[in-house]
């Protein structure tokens, strides 16, 4: 609620809350379903596993998120022109002081 609440107040959009951890495939169902552009926000302990329940395990996305990475954003972007095949990229917000322009 902290991370997304601002932006969903701004935006005048309710939050869909109705996940917990380990209930990422049936996030990853609720996702498919949704009209596009999605934001989740989620654990980092578990991002992984619900970046590979909605993009397939065989996404080439980082196998850890280190526990002190607050500023990186994932997007997963699934093509039509590819057979809905999934890319992924890594953002940096690099928004506060020691922000590293880096990635893991």
């Amino acid at each position: 609620m902290h991370t997304a609440g601002p932006l969903a107040a701004a935006l005048g959009i309710p939050i869909n809350h109705d996940f917990a951890e380990d209930e990422e495939g049936a996030l990853a169902t609720a996702v498919a379903a949704a009209p596009s552009p999605v934001l989740i926000v989620w654990h980092h302990g578990h991002i992984i596993k619900l970046a590979k329940q909605i993009a397939g395990v065989h996404l080439d996305c980082p196998g850890h998120w280190p526990e002190d990475r607050f500023d990186v954003v994932w997007i997963l972007a699934r093509h039509s022109t590819d057979g809905g095949n999934w890319s992924f990229l890594q953002v940096a917000q690099c928004l506060l002081p020691g922000d590293c322009p880096d990635v893991f």
